[in-house]
C-alpha cells in the first residue's frame, strides 16, 4: 500500500530522430511528422510537489548518538561475512557455484547464465598457471515444456597482477568463470536449467523470461551498493520476497577494494591492492536472488579497483589492454553486460550499453567513471541512444542508470556530479527521460520531477537507491542538518575537497569530488555550482557564494525538489502498470517486507511541449558550435 500519492503535470518527447550534428533540422522534421510529442511521467494526486519527508538517523540502528553525526564511527552490524562462513563459501571440486542470470539482451529474447567452478589461487605471478579454458566446454541444459536443449558457452580466468613490489607475492588467479548465452527464448515463459561441465552439473534452477506482449503489471526490483554483510542478506531476501520480474542493480558489488590484498577479513587498511576472494564470496551470497531473476547492472566506483596496478584514469578515450591489468577487471570478467556474446571479460565491451526490457522500458546504462565529455566515444553513443535509437510510441518508458547520484542531500558525496550533469542534463530533458537511477550514496532519496536543482514537471525523477547493505554502512547526516558534535555548525559548512570548501576550491580552479570521479571529468568542466533558495523552510541557503547574498552551496532545509529521504538500508520496486502509469515503492529492511516506507504513483499527462521546443532550440545552438 502506498503511503503517499504525489503530484503534477508533465509531458515529454519521444522519438527524437536525429543525431547531434543535425539535431535541430531533424528534430523539426520529426515534429512535423507528429513523432516528437510524447508524454512523460508526472506525480499524480492532490499533494503535487507538496510532499516532503525526512527521516533522521536512528541511534539504535547505527549504534550510538555520536555515530549519527560522525561518519568516522562505523555503524554497528556492517561487517562482511568471514570468508570461512558457510554463507559465502563454495565447493572447490569442480561443482558449479555463484550462478547468475543476465538479461534481457537488446533483442528481448536472449539471456546469459554465468557461474564459477573451482577455486582461486594466490601467489607470485609465475606460479599462477591458468587452466586451459579453450579446451573447456561449459554447458547449460535448458528445459521448457519437457523439452531440453544443451547450450554451450565459454570459460575464462583472469589474473590480478600487482605492480607494487610489496604485493607481487600475492597476485590472484580467478576460479574458472563460465558464460553461456541463451538465444531465442520464448517470451513470458518459465524455464528450468542446470549448469556445469564434464558431467559435473548443478542443481536445477528456474526462471521466467520477460514477456513481450501483455506485459503489465511488470515488477522491477531496484538496488545498489549491496555488498556481503548480514544487511546485504536481508536486502537480498526481501528483494526475493518482492518477486520482481527483473532486477536493476546500479553498481558497487563486492567491496573487495575496501580490503588490502593482505587483509581479507579486516577492511580499511593494509599495503594496497584488493581482496579479490571477496568477489568469490559475493557471487555465492547473491546466487539465491541472481540465479532465478534476470539482472541488469552498471559499474560503480568499487568496480574500478585500480589500487596496486598501473591504471590510467583519464577524461580522454582510451582502450584498455585486455587481458592485462586494467580497471573494472573483476566485474567485467564475472558480470558482462547484456549484448555481449563473446570476448566476455574485455572491459572495452562493457563500459556502457542499452537494452530494452519487456519491449516497453528502454534502459540506458552510462558510466560516470569513464571518459564522458563531448567528443568522447561514450558521449557520441549516449546522445545517439537518447535521441535516436528507439521509438517511444512503441517503448514508452525511458530509464537512465549510472552510479553516482546528481541529486541528493546527504553529506557524503554531495554535489559530485555537477560536471556530468552539465554535459547530459539537457539531453535527458529533451529525450524525456522518465527516471534516473543511481547508487553510491548509502541511503534512499527520491526527488520530485526536476531540472537543474529546481522542481520541474517536465523533468526526470531521480532515485538514489544505494542502500543495499554494504560494509561501509548507511550514510547518516544531511547537508542541511546541524552537527551537535561541532558546535551546531551546519554539515554544509563542513564539506571539503582538497582541504578546502567550495568557494576556496572555485577560486583555486580545483575540481569538486574524489579523484576517482574528477579524473574522468573534462578539464574545463564546471564542478562547483551555487543555487538560490529552494528550501522547504525558506530563508537563505547555506555556504553562500563569495560576493553573493542569495546563492548558496546547500539549502537550509530539505529542498523543495526532494520528496523523501531516509538514511536506511532497503530496496525499491517499480510496478509498471501500463504505458502511462507506474508506482514506485521503497521498503526499509528494518520494517519487514510488507510495509513500504515511501511510495508514489507516476502518470503521464500533457503540458510540456513548449519547454521541449525551447530545449530543442538550445541544443540546436550548441550543435552548431560543435
Amino acid at each position: 500500500m502506498l503511503k503517499h500519492i504525489s503530484s503534477s503535470n508533465a509531458i515529454v518527447l519521444v522519438l527524437l530522430s536525429f543525431s547531434v550534428a543535425c539535431l535541430a533540422k531533424r528534430g523539426e522534421e520529426g515534429a512535423k511528422r507528429g513523432e516528437i510529442v510524447r508524454k512523460i511521467i508526472a506525480e499524480v494526486g492532490p499533494s503535487a510537489f507538496n510532499y516532503h519527508n525526512t527521516t533522521l538517523c536512528n541511534p539504535q540502528i547505527v549504534g550510538s548518538y555520536d555515530a549519527c553525526f560522525n561518519s568516522g564511527i562505523r555503524a554497528v552490524g556492517n561487517v562482511d561475512y568471514n570468508l570461512t562462513d558457510p554463507m559465502v563459501t563454495f565447493p572447490v571440486g569442480g561443482e558449479p557455484w555463484g550462478v547468475s542470470l543476465t538479461g534481457p539482451y537488446p533483442d528481448g529474447v536472449t539471456y546469459r547464465i554465468s557461474w564459477q567452478t573451482g577455486n582461486h589461487s594466490i601467489g607470485p605471478l609465475d606460479t599462477l598457471v591458468a587452466p586451459d579454458t579453450a579446451s573447456m566446454t561449459p554447458v547449460v541444459i535448458l528445459t521448457h515444456n519437457g523439452k531440453s536443449i544443451i547450450h554451450k558457452g565459454t570459460a575464462l580466468t583472469y589474473k590480478r597482477a600487482y605492480t607494487s613490489a610489496a604485493l607481487q607475492s600475492l597476485d590472484y588467479l580467478s576460479p574458472v568463470i563460465n558464460h553461456v548465452v541463451l538465444p531465442n527464448l520464448k517470451p513470458g515463459k518459465k524455464y528450468t536449467y542446470m549448469v556445469g561441465m564434464d558431467s559435473m552439473l548443478s542443481k536445477s534452477y528456474t526462471f521466467k523470461t520477460l514477456p513481450l506482449i501483455n506485459i503489465y503489471p511488470l515488477r522491477v526490483g531496484l538496488t545498489a551498493d549491496i555488498g556481503q554483510t548480514v544487511n546485504s542478506t536481508v536486502t537480498r531476501d526481501h528483494l526475493i520476497a518482492s518477486k520482481p520480474h527483473i532486477i536493476l542493480n546500479v553498481g558497487d558489488f563486492s567491496y573487495a577494494d575496501d580490503y588490502s590484498v593482505t587483509t581479507c577479513d579486516s577492511p580499511f587498511g593494509g599495503p594496497g591492492g584488493t581482496c579479490q576472494p571477496r568477489w568469490d564470496a559475493f557471487a555465492t551470497l547473491w546466487e539465491p536472488a541472481w540465479s532465478t531473476t534476470p539482472v541488469i547492472s552498471s559499474a560503480g566506483n568499487h568496480e574500478i579497483e585500480y589500487s596496486g596496478i598501473n591504471a590510467t584514469l583519464s577524461p580522454y578515450d582510451q582502450v584498455f589492454s585486455y587481458p592485462d591489468n586494467y580497471p573494472f577487471l573483476a566485474w567485467s570478467s564475472r558480470y558482462p553486460v547484456p549484448g555481449i556474446v563473446s570476448d566476455f571479460g574485455n572491459i572495452n565491451n562493457n563500459l556502457y550499453y542499452a537494452t530494452t526490457v519487456a519491449g516497453k522500458i528502454r534502459v540506458i546504462v552510462m558510466n560516470n567513471y569513464y571518459a564522458f565529455g563531448p567528443g568522447t566515444m561514450q558521449y557520441s553513443w549516449a546522445i545517439d541512444e537518447l535521441l535516436n535509437k528507439f521509438d517511444r510510441s512503441v517503448t514508452p518508458w525511458l530509464i537512465v542508470m549510472f552510479h553516482s547520484p546528481p541529486y541528493h542531500t546527504l553529506f557524503t558525496h554531495y554535489k559530485e556530479m555537477d560536471c556530468f550533469m552539465s554535459v547530459y542534463e539537457d539531453y535527458f530533458y529533451a529525450a524525456g527521460v522518465d527516471m534516473v537511477l543511481n547508487g553510491h550514496v548509502h541511503a534512499y532519496e527520491r526527488t520530485h520531477p526536476m531540472y537543474k536543482y529546481e522542481e520541474d514537471t517536465c523533468g526526470a525523477v531521480y532515485i538514489t537507491i544505494g542502500d543495499g547493505g554494504n560494509i561501509e554502512g548507511p550514510y547518516r547526516a544531511f547537508v542541511d542538518q546541524l552537527d551537535p558534535l561541532n558546535n551546531n555548525a551546519s554539515f554544509c559548512s563542513e564539506l571539503s575537497y582538497n582541504g578546502m570548501g567550495p568557494n576556496e576550491n572555485l577560486a583555486a580552479g580545483k575540481m569538486w569530488g574524489p579523484s576517482y570521479q574528477t579524473a574522468w571529468n573534462p578539464p574545463t568542466c564546471q564542478t562547483i555550482t551555487f543555487q538560490p533558495s529552494t528550501s522547504v523552510n525558506g530563508g537563505a541557503p547555506l555556504v553562500l557564494m563569495t560576493n553573493s547574498s542569495t546563492l548558496g552551496f546547500c539549502q537550509n532545509s530539505q529542498p523543495l525538489w526532494s520528496a523523501h529521504r531516509d538514511p536506511s538500508f532497503g530496496h525499491g520496486i517499480l510496478e509498471i502498470l501500463s504505458d502511462t502509469e507506474m508506482t514506485m515503492t521503497w521498503n526499509r529492511n528494518i520494517d519487514g517486507i510488507m510495509s513500504s516506507a515511501d511510495g508514489v504513483k507516476l502518470s503521464r499527462v500533457s503540458g510540456c511541449d513548449g519547454k521541449r521546443k525551447s530545449m530543442l532550440k538550445k541544443l540546436r545552438r550548441q550543435s552548431r558550435k560543435m
